[in-house]
């Protein structure tokens, strides 16, 4: 098969899966939208009812409009702290055979300082070209074996706060804190940021899987699953939530790697397929439930105590207006 055969093969199968996206996909952000609208709407209507007549209808109508573009202006917010803050590189142009060593130099200036491995890189720089290179070469190592375990943490906490929120409107917003704070890691661990193209696209690639997932639980509840078999439900919604953790991440790596030159439908497969790997090779660290395991079962049993006084003060209360009012009674026959 020749190289033009070749590309045509590559052609045909990205237009298949753009039209598959169209199908399937844009039906499920229409949903997903509306179900986030329709949950903005009955929190907002109901908020409103705590205040008098002559103001309601402007907190209603105030908390509507915040809370349907709280997603875009949140990460409007995070776009602009992370263009300013970070400068623009990628890897394969760094790390190029024929790349000058001014041009490896600059990249390590440019680093964040945020970057945990800048001062080893800002020695290096004194060395030869095959130093400096070989240097940054084990950084990108170095970065992968950092990344991924920031994001095994991250993953966990986000499928704690989904399966934990019980509400749509709470599972988006909570995907959209942790999908932010994964972008914001992978970014501080590289020290440098991709493009503004690519920025852009993956935090709209953001505000989709956090809208999606925040829809999910509102489907499994009108199905026959979520009647039925609940726990599939939250199996679900976990699973979904740990995957689009993953793939937020590793599509920040792809366009900090790539750069310019990235692919965006080639950086959404590879980083689904990395995803899904993730999610099949260790969906939980034991070493995330150690440390925070104890954590979130001494918040359970705080909670419990904290009922359980709160409901056990309401019951001696109730018996002891009951027994004085029989008492009572008594004294009166």
């Amino acid at each position: 098969m020749n190289n033009d055969d070749k590309n045509k093969k590559v052609e045909k199968k990205s237009s298949f899966l753009k039209t598959l996206f169209y199908i399937i996909f844009l039906p499920l952000l229409v949903f997903a939208v509306v179900t986030y609208v329709g949950n903005v709407l009955v929190i907002s209507e109901k908020v409103s009812s705590i205040f008098v007549e002559s103001i309601a209808a402007w907190v209603e109508i105030s908390l509507n409009v915040v809370l349907i573009f709280l997603p875009v202006l949140a990460i409007a917010w995070q776009f602009k702290n992370n263009f300013f803050k970070y400068k623009t590189f990628s890897l394969d142009k760094v790390l190029d055979e024929n790349a000058d060593n001014a041009v490896r130099k600059k990249f390590v200036s440019s680093m964040n300082n945020d970057c945990p491995f800048k001062a080893t890189l800002e020695a290096a720089c004194n060395g030869s070209g095959d130093d400096l290179r070989s240097e940054i070469e084990k950084y990108r190592k170095k970065a992968q074996s950092a990344l991924e375990e920031k994001i095994y943490e991250t993953a966990d906490l986000a499928v704690i706060s989904v399966v934990a929120s019980q509400q749509s409107f709470g599972d988006a917003i909570s995907m959209l804190v942790w999908s932010c704070r994964v972008i914001n890691q992978v970014l501080s661990i590289y020290g440098f940021r991709p493009h503004g193209v690519a920025l852009l696209k993956l935090y709209f690639n953001v505000i989709f899987s956090s809208l999606l997932i925040g829809s999910i639980e509102e489907a499994l509840d009108n199905s026959f699953i979520g009647q039925k078999l609940p726990w599939v439900g939250g199996f679900i919604q976990g699973a979904s939530a740990m995957f689009s953790i993953f793939k937020a991440a590793y599509l920040t790596e792809y366009y900090l790697q790539h750069g310019m030159d990235a692919n965006h439908d080639a950086a959404r497969r590879e980083a689904a397929k990395r995803a899904l790997h993730c999610l099949s090779k260790a969906p939980v660290k034991k070493e995330f439930w150690k440390s925070k395991g104890k954590l979130v079962l001494k918040l359970g049993r705080l909670i419990w105590n904290v009922g359980e006084n709160v409901f056990c003060r309401s019951d001696k209360k109730t018996m002891l207006n009951e027994r004085d009012t029989n008492g009572n009674k008594s004294l009166k026959n």
